[in-house]
Formats: C-alpha cells, sequence, structure tokens
C-alpha cells in the first residue's frame, strides 16, 4: 500500500499512466484516509467483513473521479455472466448493464452491507491509539507463535516498504 506521500510523487513523475488501487480491506487505513485516497485520483478496495466483523463477502471498489468518468463514458456493457454477482444498482452508473439485467437485484449483498457498514461504524469509534496498541500488541503475539513453532515464516521487518504517514493503522506490518 503506498503512502499519500509516494501516491503524490507517482503522479508528479508518471502523471495518469499510473493507475493506483489502495488495499484498504480488513481495516488496512483509517477511515479517514480512504478519502484522501480518492482525492489523489487512487480508487480504493475496501470490505466490510473478516476484520471488520461484518458477513463475508462484503467488498468494494471505490472508484475516483477520474476512472468513474472513464467508465461512464465507455460504451461497452459489463459480460452477462457478471450479473450473477452484481446487479445495476450495485455497479450502477459506472458501467452499462445490458437490458435484461434491469429486473435482478441482490438483497443478499444489501444486506450484508447493510451488517458490514454498522460493524465498520463501530470499529471506526475505537481511539486510535487504542487500536494501534491492539495492533501491535497482536502482530508480536503471532511473531512469537511462529518462531515458537518452528515455522520457516518470512516476517516483514522492511520498515521502509510500510507507509510513514497516518494512512497506516499504526504504522506496522499487520
Amino acid at each position: 500500500m503506498p503512502s499519500l506521500d509516494l501516491i503524490d510523487r507517482f503522479k508528479k513523475e508518471f502523471g495518469e499512466k499510473v493507475i493506483t488501487i489502495i488495499d484498504a480491506a480488513q481495516a488496512r487505513v483509517r477511515g479517514e484516509s480512504v478519502e484522501d485516497y480518492l482525492q489523489r485520483e487512487s480508487n480504493v478496495i475496501v470490505t466490510g467483513s473478516k476484520f471488520m466483523g461484518g458477513p463475508p463477502f462484503c467488498g468494494a471498489l471505490l472508484v475516483c473521479q477520474r476512472d468513474a468518468k472513464t467508465f461512464c463514458e465507455s460504451s461497452l456493457p459489463l459480460p452477462g455472466l457478471y450479473s450473477q454477482y452484481f446487479d445495476r444498482y450495485g455497479i450502477a452508473p459506472l458501467v452499462k448493464m445490458e437490458q435484461t439485467e434491469k429486473s435482478w437485484n441482490n438483497w443478499g449483498m444489501y444486506m450484508r452491507w447493510e451488517v458490514a457498514l454498522h460493524e465498520m461504524g463501530q470499529y471506526d469509534r475505537i481511539p486510535s491509539e487504542f487500536s494501534n496498541q491492539l495492533i501491535a500488541q497482536w502482530r508480536l503475539r503471532i511473531e512469537e507463535m511462529l518462531r515458537s513453532d518452528h515455522l520457516d515464516v518470512n516476517i516483514l521487518n522492511e520498515n521502509s516498504l510500510l507507509p510513514a504517514d497516518d494512512s497506516s493503522l499504526s504504522h506496522s506490518n499487520s
């Protein structure tokens, strides 16, 4: 996950040649950082499941304005098989759906997201100092467990690869 500063450097050096997609799934970034990434013309993957505590299959791609405009101006519809997973409400107005898909609704997706959004809101109310401390303790304990079981696991200790700004939870490899 690139830091906000790195995205600014990419945009300055490469312009629109680079499309960034931020992996904010599993609460890898703070809620307020998502807007910062979108404003920097990055797309953001979010989930409300697993770590967030919501039901499975609650994933979304938040598309920045520039890329949303590209989707909206496209004349190509999604392939027909996409309708098994998404309906026009789950992805519109970004892409064109075939006319036959307009009556189908994925109510299970809506119910999963209703629960996930509640859980995400609850998590977002936890003070950052507490969540940072909890993540740091969790990471240390996992490292101890891995080392004690004699597992051959490479733990990322390259701090240079981690964001140095406030976009990452606890500035650590969780």
